[in-house]
C-alpha cells in the first residue's frame, strides 16, 4: 500500500484517539497486571507482567535492556476474550492458537502478558520463552539410545526449575506417583541434569492426563522455530532437526496432541531471525483457519502476511489430490523453489504435526498506539524528541506498525 494511502486511512476515530494518547498512556511507576485490569480502558497502558515472565517481557534499545513493562493493546484483550470463550465452550479441547504477524508487532509480549494473566487467575502457566536458544547449537548434548534423541542435560534441568518457579504452590496439589507431587518432581529434575529430560517427560505427560489439577495455560514462543533445522549434527556430522531434540521434541508433542483436557496451548511465531525460520510450519499456517476473535490481518503487512501465494496454491492444489499423491515429498504437485514446505522431511512425519492450530493476528502498532508507546518511554525518560500526532503517523508510515523498529530508532 503507498505510504499517503497508509496515512489516509487513519480515520476520525484513530484522530481521536491520537489526541488523548499521552492521557491514555501510562506513567513510569507502573500498576501489576491483574485479571481486572482486562478491560477496554486499558487499552494503550502500561503494565508490569508477573515477575516470572518479565524476561519474556524484557526488551532492549540500543543494546541496553529496558524496564519491563507491556502495552495492553486491543488486540491483547480480544486474544484473553478468545481464549476465555474457548475455555468456556470447550473448544479449547481441540483448538490451538497461534499468534502471528509481521516482525515487531508484539506478541512475545503477548504471550507474557496472557501468562501473567491465567497465572494470576490460579492457572498452571508453563511458558517456554524463546525457544530458537535452545537449538543454538551452544548448549551440551548428547545421544540418548533409550529414546532415539539428543538430550541437552543442563537446559531440560533449567526449563524444569523454571515451570518449578511458575507454578510451585498450585504443582504441590497435583499427585506424581514417582516423586509424591509434581512440584518434587520438577525439583528433582531441576537438581539432576542427567535425569532432567526424563523427568521432565514424566511431568508433562502426566500433568495433561491428570483431572487433579488446575486448568493449565500453556505458551510456546518462537514455536516455528520447533519445526525447522538446529545448529546440532548427529553422529554422521547430519545437521538435526528440531524434534530430533529430546527437549523441543516434548513441546512439539504438547501442539500435536489431538485432545486436551481442561487446558488452553497457544504458541507464537518468530518473524525476525531466519535461523528461526521453517517452511513446513509455513505450509501448516497457511492452511489453518483463523482464530475467533482475530483481528484481520493489514493489507501492507509483510513478514508474517497470510498465506504466500505458492503455499497457499500448495494447500488448494493438495485438497484435490489422493491422500497419498498429497502425503508425497516427491514433487509432483509444485516445484520445490514454489512449494519448499512440500519437500520438508517432516511433511511426512504425521506425528509431529500441530493439531487443532488455529492463527490469531497480532497487528502491527496503530499511529494511536505509537503515540501512547512513545509517551510511556518518554515519561520514563527514555525518549527526547518532540512527540504529536504527525510524528507518530509518520512512524507508522515509515515503519508499517513495527514497533521494533520505532524502540530500536527512538528509545535510548
Amino acid at each position: 500500500m503507498p505510504a499517503a494511502t497508509r496515512v489516509a486511512a487513519v480515520t476520525g476515530s484513530s484522530r481521536r484517539r491520537l489526541a488523548t494518547a499521552a492521557a491514555a498512556a501510562a506513567t513510569p511507576d507502573l500498576p501489576p497486571w491483574t485479571p481486572q485490569s482486562a478491560v477496554p480502558t486499558s487499552a494503550g497502558r502500561f503494565f508490569q507482567p508477573d515477575a516470572v515472565f518479565a524476561a519474556a517481557a524484557t526488551v532492549t534499545a540500543r543494546g541496553a535492556p529496558l524496564p519491563a513493562a507491556v502495552m495492553c493493546r486491543r488486540s491483547t484483550l480480544d486474544a484473553i476474550g478468545a481464549i476465555n470463550a474457548l475455555a468456556k465452550n470447550g473448544e479449547a479441547a481441540r483448538t490451538k492458537i497461534c499468534f502471528d504477524g509481521r516482525s515487531g508487532s508484539g506478541k512475545s509480549s503477548t504471550l507474557a502478558l496472557l501468562s501473567s494473566h491465567y497465572r494470576a487467575l490460579g492457572w498452571i502457566v508453563i511458558h517456554v520463552g524463546n525457544v530458537r536458544h535452545w537449538l543454538s547449537g551452544k548448549e551440551p548434548y548428547a545421544f540418548s539410545k533409550e529414546s532415539g534423541l539428543f538430550t541437552q542435560p543442563a537446559l531440560a534441568a533449567r526449563v524444569a526449575g523454571e515451570i518449578l518457579k511458575a507454578n510451585a504452590d498450585a504443582l504441590t496439589k497435583v499427585p506424581s506417583s514417582t516423586a509424591g507431587n509434581m512440584a518434587t518432581l520438577l525439583r528433582q529434575a531441576a537438581a539432576r541434569p542427567n535425569s532432567a529430560q526424563a523427568q521432565l517427560d514424566d511431568f508433562l505427560r502426566t500433568l495433561f492426563a491428570t483431572s487433579e489439577r488446575a486448568p493449565i495455560f500453556v505458551a510456546i514462543d518462537s514455536a516455528n522455530a520447533l519445526y525447522g533445522k538446529t545448529a546440532y549434527r548427529d553422529q554422521r556430522h547430519k545437521v538435526l532437526l528440531s524434534p530430533q531434540l529430546a527437549l523441543a521434541k516434548s513441546f512439539v508433542d504438547i501442539l500435536s496432541l489431538e485432545t486436551t483436557s481442561n487446558a488452553v496451548v497457544t504458541c507464537a511465531t518468530d518473524r525476525t531471525d531466519p535461523a528461526g525460520k521453517s517452511t513446513f510450519f509455513e505450509e501448516v499456517l497457511s492452511a489453518v483457519p483463523a482464530a475467533a476473535g482475530s483481528p484481520t490481518p493489514s493489507p501492507f503487512a509483510s513478514g508474517g502476511a497470510p498465506a504466500a501465494p505458492a503455499l497457499a496454491a500448495h494447500a488448494a492444489t493438495r485438497r484435490l489430490l489422493s491422500p497419498d499423491v498429497a502425503a508425497s515429498p516427491a514433487g509432483a504437485v509444485l516445484p520445490e523453489a514454489m512449494s519448499p514446505g512440500l519437500y520438508h522431511p517432516l511433511l511426512p512425519r504425521t506425528e509431529v504435526h500441530p493439531k487443532g492450530l488455529t492463527r490469531f493476528w497480532v497487528p502491527g502498532f496503530a499511529p494511536d498506539e505509537i503515540m501512547m508507546y512513545l509517551t510511556h518511554w518518554s515519561r520514563a525518560g527514555r525518549f527526547h524528541e518532540a512527540l504529536s500526532e504527525n510524528f507518530a503517523r509518520k512512524l507508522w508510515t515509515v515503519t508499517g506498525g513495527d514497533i521494533r523498529q520505532v524502540r530500536d530508532r527512538y528509545v535510548a
